[in-house]
């Protein structure tokens, strides 16, 4: 019955996808045996925690499950079945103990007996939790799936009132998860062909070991670095690269079934939310951590803490002092004026009043220096200079204001940023780099500077670009 319910679950576009992780959550596993089998023949990968069993002591976080898309448990302890809110701790303790925070969205099925509010209660308890994003299904009693004494007719009955249940729980909330979820499972194919090109013969270690080589000195160059955190960020450049390929490839060759392509075509329709400055961050921006090196491409670092280092090692300040005149070189004068009389006019400002607005806007222009150090002198460690950038990160509202038509000017698409980067505040910006002010500094300079985040290699190229094309502009003396 259990194994039929599942494929009947298919076919309501929950689509569990082979391979795709399943955690399965209770205290008693002969309850969850059946529910097993079936996710065994669908080839659907499992594994069973006994709940009540866990222990307290912590794992560390690389350490938990990632890649979990779905996850049944149960909330009752105990042979007595009653259910208490010890209960729900119980489940919750093991959940956040097991599911790293870097999980991402699964699919939350409860699978217990009428015990309604504690299922909303282990929804609201997990909810709170930052981290964890889930979707809940609690229309699936357990009990139901446990009984062993039900006619064919009966199970059939139960079985069409399960299908209806969960349509109208899930209605259309899936979709996009399934749609993932195949996107998810597409990209471990190519990992696997990626794996397979690099290891396609175990016994001879000579040429894995060639290749592994070869792979790591394609994104390093030929310097030789002792570094293990180095070698394994160009190892793995050279290895996202084939995975880019084998990924490319297969999209010739997938079939695309009925649902997906319904999904598809339901991205044609119209969407009220603009989510266009959060996927531009993850486009053109990586984040960075403490560990990151303060001498790489694309780098962005807060101008302010340049400042600070060069009073503190008494060095020159190549005469960025000024950020107002600065702000003044970019911004459409004639533009930004008619903006600050409405301004004034829709607020009935005074003049020194709209002077004060004027300056905090001025304010919000956040000064920045971007490394923009070819990419072929870094990995050859071989430059003597770090090459900067000086510009700004301005609010989208401001955006508008700056010259569209400048040669001299670089901007990027808006874009989105989270409340953790020092000196930023979280909201939506473009970053302008001013070409009329580029430098050098030694590259040992840089560990003095505040690392925000990282533009990523595409973006860094195309801004290199530009830098060439103005500085390289041909001009004519004439009367």
């Amino acid at each position: 019955m259990v194994q039929q319910l599942f494929f009947n679950l298919e076919r309501l576009n929950m689509n569990l996808v082979s391979n795709t992780k399943t955690l399965i959550f209770d205290d008693n596993y002969d309850e969850i045996s059946n529910l097993r089998d079936a996710l065994d023949k669908l080839r659907i990968q499992n594994l069973y925690i006994n709940f009540d069993e866990c222990k307290s002591e912590e794992i560390a976080e690389e350490d938990k499950f990632t890649n979990v898309r779905f996850i049944f448990a149960d909330i009752v302890v105990g042979k007595a079945r009653t259910g208490t809110k010890a209960d729900v701790s119980a489940i919750i303790t093991s959940i956040t103990q097991y599911i790293s925070k870097r999980n991402g969205a699964f699919i939350l099925i409860i699978w217990s007996n009428n015990k309604d509010e504690l299922a909303d209660e282990l929804i609201h308890e997990l909810d709170v939790i930052e981290g964890y994003n889930f979707f809940p299904v609690k229309t699936l009693k357990k009990a139901k799936y446990t009984k062993t004494t039900t006619t064919n007719e009966d199970k059939q009955k139960l079985l069409d009132e399960l299908i209806s249940e969960l349509k109208q729980e899930l209605g259309n909330n899936t979709e996009y998860f399934n749609l993932l979820r195949v996107w998810e499972r597409d990209i471990h194919t190519a990992a696997s062909e990626t794996f397979n090109i690099l290891l396609d013969d175990l016994t001879d270690k000579n040429k894995t070991h060639s290749l592994l080589k070869n792979a790591l000195l394609a994104s390093a160059g030929t310097s030789v670095t002792t570094d293990n955190i180095a070698k394994r960020k160009n190892l793995w450049n050279t290895l996202n690269m084939v995975l880019n390929d084998n990924v490319e490839s297969q999209l010739h060759s997938l079939e695309i079934k009925p649902e997906i392509a319904e999904i598809l075509n339901s991205l044609d329709n119209d969407s009220s939310i603009s989510t266009n400055e959060l996927i531009n961050k993850k486009l053109l921006f990586s984040v960075t951590n403490a560990t990151d090196l303060k001498m790489h491409p694309g780098n962005v670092f807060c101008f302010n803490s340049y400042i600070v280092a060069c009073n503190h090692l008494k060095e020159k300040v190549c005469g960025y002092t000024n950020n107002e005149t600065l702000v003044n070189e970019i911004i459409n004068d004639k533009e930004f004026s008619v903006y600050l009389k409405n301004y004034q006019e829709k607020n009935t400002l005074n003049t020194k009043q709209r002077k004060a607005f004027r300056k905090s806007e001025i304010e919000s222009f956040i000064p920045i220096l971007l490394e923009f150090t070819p990419y072929c002198d870094f990995s050859q460690q071989g430059y003597k200079k770090a090459r900067l950038i000086y510009g700004h990160l301005v609010p989208i509202h401001l955006g508008n204001y700056i010259w569209s038509n400048s040669k001299f000017i670089y901007k990027t698409p808006n874009f989105e940023l989270e409340n953790d980067i020092k000196h930023i505040h979280k909201g939506k910006y473009c970053l302008v780099l001013n070409i009329k002010h580029i430098f050098t500094t030694n590259p040992d300079f840089l560990s003095n500077f505040d690392l925000l985040f990282r533009a990523r290699k595409e973006l860094v190229n195309d801004i290199q670009h530009d830098i060439a094309s103005h500085v390289s502009r041909v001009g004519v003396t004439s009367l």
